[in-house]
């Protein structure tokens, strides 16, 4: 059936699940696995919303996320995201910090003790629904609306290993990759 999605209106993720290489698709996307936690955040004019991978709206705890968000040029859209802990230098940093953002009562303390950054990896709804487009054109959408903050990502066919991929996310203190 046609789905309708809108502003303030949670989706259910898909979560990621371990694939044994021998059924990996020919063709994919892969991308850094960030160390954070997964969120989806909804912007409509200067309404932003941001809901863990559970539905509850924590809105509260990402004040600086939000106004990032609406200096952004894009409006109405729904993007799936990692909010992940970095250091001074904004390299990851270890992601039990960011225990401190989601459970704090002092958010601006919080704030200040836990600064992150945000990775979009999917789009959900730009203007219109994207639900039903596969994930390589939904992952055009970003790069064509030139949304920033996209995960870092490779597309296939690639001149490098997947392992030195891998390799590299490690190195650069992240937490892995994603083969989509």
């Amino acid at each position: 059936p046609v789905t309708t999605i809108g502003h303030g209106t949670f989706i259910k993720p898909m979560l990621a699940k371990v694939m044994p290489e021998s059924k990996w698709p020919k063709s994919c996307i892969i991308d850094y696995k960030y160390d954070g936690n997964r969120y989806q955040i909804h912007k409509q004019s200067d309404s932003v919303i941001v809901f863990n991978r559970s539905g509850k709206i924590v809105t509260p705890q990402f004040a600086d996320i939000v106004e990032e968000v609406k200096e952004w040029e894009q409006d109405d859209f729904i993007i799936d995201t990692e909010i992940y802990p970095v250091y001074e230098d904004g390299s990851p940093a270890p992601h039990k910090l960011m225990g401190k953002r989601v459970h704090s009562k002092d958010k601006a303390k919080a704030i200040a003790e836990c600064p992150v950054k945000i990775a979009i990896f999917d789009i959900l709804k730009c203007g219109a629904t994207l639900l039903d487009t596969i994930y390589g054109a939904r992952h055009t959408v970003l790069i064509t609306q030139q949304f920033p903050n996209i995960a870092k990502y490779w597309r296939t066919p690639i001149d490098v290993s997947i392992e030195s991929i891998y390799n590299q996310a490690i190195d650069a203190g992240f937490e892995g990759i994603m083969i989509k």
